[in-house]
Order: structure tokens, then sequence, then C-alpha cells
């Protein structure tokens, strides 16, 4: 565990968010995507402004950046290098169904990601259900592998779409999905309201 403090975990801070950037650019070729120079602004305002100062937590905000379905493929994938405890805001960013599987394995995988923010996004039921296994295999991976956070949030803006403490899908939950480690089964579908 990271301790405050060192002087030089800032710098180290800075040099994972330089080496995310860095990722992103090189996915963006890769996909063969234009990088978004939104998200590229904001990485750098990141480190100009010394917004590392918290060193086992970071705030990744791109909302309104309009990546897109192709776009966050690559922000996910240069994401993934940051290992932290980390809220992400891909708010009114321009994301269809077609991300739905890359979020849903981003929201799986990173053991770091607390809050995840997909509101204002044209979601469709069939991208909660990837969205919501997603959320099922995070709870269900947490034992084996690296420490994933207990709980984590997805806000989507009021989709019908929840997971509820016994794990299963529910109603409307104010715009917010949940799981926090009491799951007590496996889900058997969802509900479409």
């Amino acid at each position: 565990k990271l301790q405050n403090d060192d002087e030089s975990l800032p710098q180290l801070a800075a040099q994972v968010v330089a080496a995310v950037r860095q990722r992103y650019i090189s996915s963006c070729a890769s996909w063969q995507v234009k990088p978004n120079s939104q998200v590229l602004a904001r990485l750098g305002n990141m480190l100009a402004r010394g917004k590392l100062q918290d060193i086992e937590d970071v705030e990744y905000d791109f909302g309104g950046a309009n990546i897109g379905d192709r776009g966050v493929i690559c922000l996910l994938q240069a994401l993934t290098l940051d290992r932290r405890s980390m809220v992400l805001s891909l708010k009114a960013c321009g994301l269809r169904s077609g991300s739905a599987p890359v979020v849903a394995t981003f929201l799986e995988l990173h053991p770091g990601l607390r809050h995840l923010d997909l509101s204002q996004n044209p979601l469709s039921f069939d991208a909660g259900e990837h969205i919501l296994h997603g959320l099922f295999w995070r709870e269900r991976e947490r034992g084996q592998g690296p420490a994933v956070s207990r709980e984590v949030t997805i806000d989507v803006g009021g989709t019908a779409l929840a997971w509820d403490r016994g794990g299963l899908t529910t109603g409307p939950p104010c715009g917010t999905l949940w799981a926090d480690g009491t799951s007590r089964g496996r889900p058997f579908g969802y509900e479409k309201l």
C-alpha cells in the first residue's frame, strides 16, 4: 500500500497518468481511431494541475468528451495501467450499445473501480444486461486474483435496471446499479419495466 508521506509518490502518480496518456495514443493508433482531443487535454490537465496528491485514489472525468463506442475501447485499454482506486465518469460521451461489452469487461476486471458514471448515454436494455453480467462476474471473481473493491456503483441516469443486494436484477434504483459483496446467487435475467 502506498504511503502519502513519501515525497516521490506524487511523481509516481504522475508517471502513471503519463503512461495512461501514452497508452491511449498508441491504442488509438492500433485501432485506427483518432485520439480524442478532450481526453488528451484532460489527462494533460491532471498532470499540469498537480491533481495527483492523493496517491491511492484517482478520479478520471471524461464527461461530455464524445468519445464514442470505438474511442472508449482505446480509453479503457489505457486506464488498465492505473490500478488505483478509481472513479470514472463517461457521462454524455456518446456511448451506445456497441461499447457495452467493453465497458462490462472493464467493470469486471479493473480491481480498483469504485464508481462508473454512464449517465446521459443512449444505452439499451441489452447494454444494461452486459453491464449486469460484468457486475456479476466481478462479484464472482473477487476472491480469485487481485483484490477487487468490495463495492462499485454505476450511474446510468435512471435506466430501469439494478443489481440488488441479493444478486438479482430489479426495477429503477434512482439511476444507480450497485453490487456490494453480499451476492447470494446468480442472476437469472433482468426485468424490463
